[in-house]
C-alpha cells in the first residue's frame, strides 16, 4: 500500500517514521521495490515465445518408433 500510494496521510507518515529509524524495514521495502520492478519487466511476445517452447516427442506406436527431438533456440545449434 505504501508503494502504490493508497495509504492515508497519517498511515504514510507512520510508515515514513518507521523507515527512518528501522534498517530492517528499509531492507524489506527495498526488496519489495526490486520484486515489483522485476515483475513489471517486459516479457517476450507470444510470437517470440514459441521459439523457446520445448516440443514433445511423438508418442511411439506400432507404425513409428520413438524419436528424440532436440529444439535449439536460434543461434544455439
Amino acid at each position: 500500500a505504501f508503494i502504490s500510494g493508497t495509504l492515508s496521510d497519517e498511515e504514510r507518515q507512520a510508515v515514513l517514521t518507521t523507515l527512518l529509524w528501522d534498517d530492517e524495514a528499509r531492507e524489506w521495502l527495498h526488496m519489495a521495490c526490486e520484486a515489483l520492478a522485476a515483475a513489471r519487466q517486459e516479457r517476450p511476445s507470444t510470437e517470440e515465445t514459441w521459439r523457446y517452447a520445448v516440443p514433445r516427442a511423438p508418442m511411439p506406436g506400432p507404425d513409428r518408433p520413438a524419436r528424440r527431438y532436440v529444439h535449439y533456440p536460434p543461434g544455439l545449434s
